[in-house]
């Protein structure tokens, strides 16, 4: 890989951790790190983002962020992230989610008792879940029991972040 000599900025946003440090090429206001391509304009008036050239240190803020995919990103990535989002394209399955959160540990007949779906239709929610890993199964005796996984409870946290403005 060859040697950068453009500024690096580092970008500490609002969201709990997402940070990045970026390399510019000679269009100021493009950036990009693995995975992730974009740019974004710069506002001395809004938010902080160190600019370093020459140990010279010049602080900004992002105003907007426009962000796309690498085409050099690992075709596995693709296929995680596609699994992820068809396991949240629904709002009952959120709502499941949300309810495996709040209560540990439930069998499909407890989730149907709170959350008014047919039996058939809770089975299909909860194994689209189950496939994305946003929920673990547990196997007791002819009973399962359904936890939310660590990545749903990620995802949970991130939802209200996409949902402001």
């Amino acid at each position: 890989m060859g040697r950068f000599h453009f500024p690096r900025i580092v970008v500490h946003s609002h969201f709990p951790g997402i940070m990045g440090r970026f390399h510019f090429p000679r269009i100021v206001g493009r950036f990009h790190f693995p995975g992730i391509m974009g740019r974004f304009l710069l506002s001395r008036d809004y938010g902080s983002i160190p600019l370093s050239r020459e140990s010279r240190t010049t602080f900004y803020r992002t105003l907007a962020v426009d962000t796309q995919f690498n085409p050099h990103m690992d075709p596995h990535s693709y296929q995680q992230l596609e699994k992820l989002f068809k396991g949240v394209a629904n709002h009952r399955r959120i709502q499941i989610l949300q309810l495996l959160q709040n209560e540990p540990s439930l069998s499909l007949w407890r989730i149907r008792e709170r959350v008014p779906m047919g039996r058939q239709t809770v089975c299909e929610h909860v194994r689209r879940l189950a496939t994305a890993k946003l929920v673990d199964k547990k196997y007791k005796g002819r009973e399962v029991e359904h936890t939310i996984a660590p990545l749903g409870q990620r995802v949970l946290s991130l939802l209200p972040a996409l949902l402001t403005p």
